[in-house]
């Protein structure tokens, strides 16, 4: 509540100030006030169309009330932006398992996964970085995160499992 009264205050001096627009609009979410969410976000996107991540909250009110031709134009709005944004391709993995259409869910939900490589890749980088400076707690924590994003199956996991293990 005290938030919501401080971001209504900055808007009452800047109607357009898209930060307290956005952030109110999340609140109203999660408040389950969805009329009031989608109010904040419709402004923000009269103005600037391309804020993704505004549209990105705007794809989840309408999944979650099964608004899909709504959902639908809103995520053909965010694809053309940001066709490899893997919360996106997630989000558009639900709507369509939500809308029935189960081969366009998997995938867009296949496509996001591919990103989990890309994540791996940033944890070993940012372990190898924190060991070159002597950061050895940091580095291991990185190394157990890249470990759990992939999985025991993926191929790198007894790779990095046995790295982690040289470290302790």
């Amino acid at each position: 509540e005290k938030s919501l009264s401080v971001l209504t205050g900055i808007e009452k001096r800047n109607p357009d100030f898209i930060p307290a627009l956005f952030l109110s609009g999340k609140i109203y979410f999660f408040q389950s006030d969805f009329r009031k969410a989608e109010d904040k976000w419709r402004r923000i996107l009269k103005e600037q169309p391309y804020h993704t991540s505004t549209g990105k909250w705007l794809l989840r009110l309408y999944i979650s009330e099964e608004r899909y031709e709504e959902a639908d134009q809103t995520l053909i709005k965010l694809l053309e932006v940001s066709p490899e944004d893997p919360d996106i391709l997630f989000l558009a993995g639900r709507l369509k398992k939500d809308e029935g259409k189960y081969l366009d869910a998997i995938e867009y939900f296949e496509k996001g996964f591919l990103f989990e490589d890309r994540l791996i890749e940033a944890h070993l980088d940012l372990s190898e970085i924190y060991s070159m400076f002597g950061i050895r707690e940091k580095s291991i924590r990185n190394l157990e995160k890249a470990a759990a994003i992939g999985g025991k199956e993926h191929e790198l996991y007894k790779p990095v499992k046995s790295l982690i293990e040289s470290m302790e």
